[in-house]
């Protein structure tokens, strides 16, 4: 069974409310973190809200889901995968990325410590990095630079690179 919804991880309170419902339908064996915002600019333009947003989305969101359901995985002793899905902005630093890049290698350290500790209770931890990948959004693609000028969030799809089909089985199969 997959259990999926969409929700601010951001949100803890939210968090915790689907881990919740998730572990009523049952133990979990997978747990993929692939929420994120991409957040650009130059520092001189960036506020620290700008930094704050980014990194609440995309390193604490996932921490948030890590730390709501891994426990029961633990607990369940039926071992499992988490599989977060970074960057490659998370392993080389882009121009005008930074609090993108610094969210993102923050992940990146999360998932390798993990992939140690989650190890003696059966779990495996993979980290996904891709280039740039066309991703859904709700709201259309647009993208918000009202915060300030000369930064943008981007909520749009980036340009295809790899087909989204490549990212998935890599997800699922190691490939």
């Amino acid at each position: 069974m997959v259990h999926h919804e969409a929700f601010d991880i951001s949100d803890e309170d939210a968090v915790m409310a689907f881990a919740h419902r998730t572990l009523e339908a049952g133990p979990v064996d997978v747990v993929m973190n692939v929420a994120g915002i991409s957040t650009w600019g130059r520092i001189q333009d960036l506020r620290s809200e700008h930094w704050r947003t980014c990194v609440e989305v995309d390193l604490m969101g996932p921490i948030h889901i890590m730390s709501a359901l891994v426990p029961a995985m633990i607990d369940a002793g039926n071992g499992g995968h988490v599989v977060n899905v970074s960057s490659a902005a998370g392993l080389l630093g882009l121009p005008l990325h930074a609090p993108y890049s610094a969210a993102k290698f923050g992940l990146r350290g999360v998932s390798e410590v993990l992939r140690f500790d989650l190890e003696q209770h059966g779990i495996g931890v993979t980290l996904v990095c891709p280039g740039a990948v066309r991703t859904p959004d709700p709201r259309r693609g647009r993208c918000n630079s009202r915060l300030s000028p000369g930064v943008a969030v981007q909520q749009s799809p980036f340009r295809r690179r790899k087909g989204d089909s490549c990212t998935a089985q890599a997800c699922l199969w190691g490939q």
